[in-house]
């Protein structure tokens, strides 16, 4: 459970091969079929590990604040007294990638995705398209 919200992570395969991964929210469940996959060959599949790197501003309690958000996910943190900045490490399953995204905006300025380079140009592509919105919004 997350933000209220129970989610399932699923394969599709066809012909014993599977074809397609996802997570979903379980209000969105219609039909189940038993299958003879067993519980191994799904973590065989699903368990792609990514990482990033993040430096967190230890403003508004930020550090502590980020500590309880991802407790879930593995992660080593170096927090700099001198600085007030923590670097940390996480990783996530690639499935998350997303949500991991969202969450990570929500602490504003005071986070940032140092690598990998291809994860920090999401968030920035999020961040652009909500400037956009936001100025189509205040033209009107």
């Amino acid at each position: 459970a997350k933000n209220n919200k129970f989610r399932v992570y699923v394969n599709r395969y066809q012909k014993r091969r599977m074809v397609d991964s996802g997570i979903i929210n379980l209000s969105q469940v219609t039909l189940t079929k038993l299958t003879d996959i067993t519980p191994e060959s799904f973590l065989a599949v699903t368990d792609k590990k990514k990482q990033a790197k993040i430096k967190i501003l230890n403003e508004r309690n930020a550090v502590n604040r980020f500590m309880l958000e991802f407790a879930e996910l593995e992660k080593e943190s170096v927090f700099d007294e001198d600085s007030g900045e923590c670097m940390v490490s996480i990783k996530y399953d690639e499935q998350n990638e997303n949500e991991i995204i969202i969450r990570l905006l929500s602490f504003g300025p005071v986070v940032e995705v140092l690598s990998p380079y291809d994860f920090r140009r999401k968030i920035k592509e999020r961040v652009d398209r909500q400037l956009a919105l936001m100025k189509k919004t205040k033209c009107e």
